[in-house]
């Protein structure tokens, strides 16, 4: 989906019904009469500029209306422009902030477009616009809590806007509560009963809830709009196939090939129906073979096939519709769970690994896969009532015991998390994640003896261990003894694993300590390349010692580039002098 599409999607610039007039953009030619002259003046929106409006002294209202028409017309630079000047004019002019926010978003500049719907909000918390496009930059980012509120406060000011029920539609739809989602697109549908996307997600929604047949009217509706969308072809084919309709989807999967003879996904529908004739065409005897093949082997390998290929949207609808035709097999609440747990986005595994602990509660593992999301969203008690109860049957597993060993450590409970680690490495002493584990615990504990010689052990097994020098160095750290060393197992680590931002980060701290400041810079910056940098601020934020580090270092880096600038200066001066005495 390019940009263009997913701002047209969310942000409703296009196919608008007429309540959502607050927020549709004009997509004409702008006049201005100027009283000067008493002319009518047309501009030449292919190379308006900020000097030319400037010049003309136009009035806010004007220039707005010009940057909303270039950006109707993806001229992001001229329309950039103009709300640049709206605000220059009049620093708490909001719509100035809501079109630099949208051509920031168009260019793919999420944070940035955020930070001027923020501005936009502040100023006029109370506007319908604020709120629905602050939900709207929020969604297009995956935050769909934030954007829920928004969209929800939006609804409050202005109840009819099908553009705000489409978007909370959609997000209830991605959290999988699809009842909820149903509601919000049908109101929606009610306000803009033309509009593609709201008809295609209300499709969804019906397809989901099992309600196949008004699902396949609405997809009629929808390539009636758009008779060259290959998602709709293959999705009435799905629910035909499904209905045991075999012409109509063989139909169907034949004119999505008919759009791109290169998708494979037709490819294979084509072939399970061709397979389904097959078996119809045998005998009676293949009924629960045909059965099998309608419902969750069909559509499980579909979403399979659709996972390979990394249309995980696609494999989660899949998987779902399996899961409405076999609401009793909890094998699809558990392939739905890992689903997102891989994926986050697309919903929350809890909800399928309760379900499917409802329909089976004899798999343990489920217990164990509870544990380790509730652990993932920091749902410490949650999370170790489920690996305490898979634990009981399944003893000293290292996973499950380390994972209640981050449990114990959060809760500052050390010595539990000791218990545990050392009975887990007696029955399992080769596991290196436990042993760095337990590392960790002596070096919190200050048994730092104790923790070295683990950690020697490890790389006596394995040289390579590039996490396990890590450790070292941030004993040698803690200890305050030797920083030399510090510095060389950190080398060491990164010379394992040169991507190791981590060793990076602390070998720059030790180089601070040794005077070492050119080294620390170059570890700073090759921490920064190697990571996310939300992620480096974060540790950055978290450990008093390295943000006391970095912040000397920004002060010398600053320092230096004022100590530049001085020299230059001087030079400059000296060179005037010299010329001055040469004339």
């Amino acid at each position: 989906m390019r940009l263009k599409d997913i701002y047209n999607h969310f942000f409703g610039i296009q196919n608008h019904s007429k309540s959502d007039h607050q927020i549709a953009q004009k997509q004409n030619y702008i006049t201005q009469s100027q009283s000067q002259e008493g002319n009518q003046n047309i501009f030449n929106l292919n190379t308006v500029s900020k000097e030319e409006l400037k010049k003309g002294n136009y009035d806010i209202g004007f220039i707005l209306e010009t940057g909303n028409t270039l950006l109707g017309r993806n001229q992001l630079e001229q329309a950039e422009e103009c709300f640049q000047l709206v605000i220059e004019k009049d620093e708490k002019n909001y719509q100035g902030f809501i079109g630099l926010g949208n051509v920031y978003h168009l260019q793919g500049k999420f944070q940035v477009s955020q930070n001027n719907f923020q501005k936009a909000l502040d100023l006029n918390p109370t506007a319908f616009e604020t709120n629905f496009y602050m939900g709207s930059i929020l969604l297009v980012q995956h935050k769909f809590e934030e954007a829920k509120h928004q969209y929800e406060t939006a609804l409050k000011i202005y109840p009819n806007s099908a553009a705000a029920y489409k978007n909370l539609g959609y997000i209830y739809f991605h959290q999988q509560l699809y009842e909820k989602s149903h509601q919000c697109t049908e109101k929606a549908l009610l306000l803009n009963p033309n509009n593609y996307d709201i008809i295609f997600n209300y499709a969804k929604c019906n397809m989901v809830l099992g309600n196949f047949d008004l699902a396949i009217q609405l997809f009629h509706k929808c390539i009636q709009l758009n008779p060259s969308s290959l998602q709709d072809f293959l999705l009435l084919g799905k629910l035909y196939f499904s209905q045991k309709k075999l012409e109509e989807a063989d139909k169907c999967f034949k004119s999505a090939l008919a759009i791109n003879p290169k998708d494979s996904t037709a490819e294979n529908l084509i072939k399970q129906v061709e397979q389904a004739q097959y078996l119809i065409s045998q005998s009676k005897d293949n009924q629960k073979q045909m059965n099998d093949v309608y419902t969750k082997n069909f559509f499980l390998e579909l979403g399979k096939t659709y996972e390979m290929q990394r249309k995980y949207q696609n494999a989660s609808e899949c998987y779902q519709i399996a899961q409405q035709l076999n609401p009793t097999n909890y094998l699809i609440h558990l392939i739905l769970a890992i689903l997102y747990q891989k994926i986050r986005y697309l919903g929350d595994p809890i909800l399928h690994l309760k379900e499917a602990l409802k329909i089976n509660p004899s798999i343990q593992i489920i217990h164990q896969l509870l544990g380790l999301n509730y652990l993932c969203q920091m749902k410490w008690q949650e999370a170790e009532l489920e690996l305490l109860e898979y634990l009981k049957n399944n003893e000293e597993e290292p996973q499950v015991v380390n994972a209640l060993s981050i449990i114990y450590l959060s809760d500052q409970n050390i010595n539990q998390a000791e218990q545990i680690l050392v009975k887990c490495l007696q029955s399992h002493p080769e596991d290196i994640q436990t042993s760095l584990n337990l590392s960790y615990v002596y070096k919190r504990q200050k048994k730092y003896f104790e923790a070295k010689e683990i950690l020697e052990k490890i790389i006596k097994r394995n040289p390579k261990t590039s996490i396990a020098f890590f450790y070292l160095g941030d004993i040698c750290l803690a200890e305050q003894i030797n920083i030399k060393q510090a510095i060389n197992y950190f080398n060491q680590a990164i010379n394992e694993d040169p991507k190791c931002f981590e060793a990076h980060l602390w070998a720059a701290r030790a180089c601070i300590e040794q005077q070492e400041l050119i080294k620390a810079q170059e570890h700073f910056s090759q921490a920064l390349k190697n990571s996310d940098h939300y992620l480096i601020k974060f540790i950055i934020e978290s450990e008093k010692e390295l943000q006391n580090d970095y912040l000397f270092f920004k002060q010398l880096e600053m320092d230096e580039e004022e100590g530049y600038q001085q020299e230059e200066e001087e030079e400059d001066q000296q060179e005037e002098k010299i010329k001055l005495f040469k004339n």
